[in-house]
Order: C-alpha cells, then sequence, then structure tokens
C-alpha cells in the first residue's frame, strides 16, 4: 500500500516536473525566436 502510494507520488512529480521543463524550454525557444527577429 505504501509502495504504491509513493511511486504514484513520483511519477506525479516527474510528470510536473517534465511538464515544467518543457514550459520553460518553449518560453526560452519563443525568447530566441523573438530575438532574432528583432535583430533582423
Amino acid at each position: 500500500m505504501n509502495l504504491g502510494k509513493s511511486v504514484k507520488k513520483y511519477v506525479e512529480n516527474n510528470v510536473l516536473e517534465s511538464r515544467n521543463c518543457r514550459k520553460k524550454s518553449i518560453n526560452a525557444y519563443e525568447t530566441v525566436i523573438k530575438g532574432k527577429n528583432k535583430i533582423s
């Protein structure tokens, strides 16, 4: 029972972290594109 709970929590934390990383990388990507558009 405890193992199942901890596994579920671990998976949920990983999903949240991967979503946050994806958001950060998308934001960084958009920032780079905007920066290039300003330069050119």
